[in-house]
């Protein structure tokens, strides 16, 4: 007896496609989007079950460094302090968090970015 290749067309546009072998539409697999954000990165160092991950700790804090390279927004003030907050805690139990310390108090350094001209009216002066 001899195999059929089942043959699957995406459609554009879409996310179903089409099986040839059951002639009907399924929906496609999105790969999952690979977004780091202070929420996410403040999540993973606060997180008791990855507490002893510090490599995944300090990849996520240079992911943060090379997406905000030219600065903070204002708006995300708040979860830069405890980012800062959780790093400093963690180095005081180890060394090897001063690097990523380093590269967030280096970015703090610079201006604060506003996304629109009046955002100073809605958060007032730090």
């Amino acid at each position: 007896m001899e195999t059929i290749e089942v043959q699957k067309f995406p459609l554009m546009g879409s996310n179903m496609q089409y099986d040839m072998s059951t002639r009907s539409f399924i929906e496609r697999q999105q790969p999952p989007k690979l977004d780091t954000t202070l929420e996410k990165v403040l999540q993973l160092l606060t997180d008791p079950h990855s507490a002893k991950v510090k490599e995944r700790h300090t990849k996520a804090v240079k992911k943060i460094c090379d997406r905000y390279y030219s600065g903070f927004y204002l708006k995300d003030l708040e979860l830069v302090y405890k980012v800062v907050e959780s790093l400093v805690q963690h180095m005081q139990r180890d060394d090897d968090y001063t690097s990523s310390l380093v590269q967030i108090i280096m970015l703090c350094g610079k201006s604060f970015l506003k996304e629109k001209a009046l955002m100073m009216l809605y958060t007032g002066t730090i």
